[in-house]
């Protein structure tokens, strides 16, 4: 006698059957980080990537172990590979709008201001009441010397941080 499968497999195979019924095949995953990439780091961060990428190889398209994976890569500061898992993480799932803050810092990083600056504008201009990203993106402008706009983000995130709102 066969094993009955668990729910989830069944959901995902009801789901399989509704995309091929409708002649689309689900999205290819982002390829995953080759390990053998990183520099010279310590080994429990080596290990520590290597659990999140089993994880990872699990489940291809989803987009939280992608996540948990890019977290990991920044907190041990591995920024070029914690950009490259953000955007892995937002191509199956871009509506995550803190992933996309974390995705400017680790582009800004990686070297990329101009981008990041661009990126970190679309997460102000989606959630003006983040916080961080309005800091971010005031620090970042300063770092550019652009201080005139500087200034508006710094009093918002400053007005957030005293429990206000964000003005309109």
């Amino acid at each position: 006698m066969g094993r009955i499968p668990s729910r989830r497999a069944r959901h995902l195979a009801v789901l399989c059957a509704v995309l091929v019924a409708c002649g689309e095949a689900p999205p290819e995953p982002p390829p995953l980080l080759d390990i053998s990439t990183i520099g010279n780091v310590d080994r429990d961060v080596v290990e520590l990537v290597e659990d999140k990428l089993s994880a990872t190889r699990i489940v291809p398209t989803d987009a939280s172990r992608r996540r948990d994976l890019a977290l990991a890569l920044e907190a041990n500061k591995l920024y070029s590979e914690a950009e490259q898992a953000w955007e892995d993480a937002l191509a199956l799932d871009p509506t995550q709008v803190e992933w996309r803050y974390h995705h400017a810092e680790m582009v800004k990083k990686s070297g990329d201001v101009d981008r990041a600056l661009d990126l970190m504008r679309a997460v102000v201009a989606e959630r003006p009441s983040m916080r961080a990203a309005q800091f971010s993106l005031g620090r970042m402008l300063i770092d550019t010397g652009r201080f005139d706009e500087a200034e508006p983000c710094l009093r918002v995130a400053v007005s957030l941080a005293k429990g206000h709102p964000a003005p309109p």
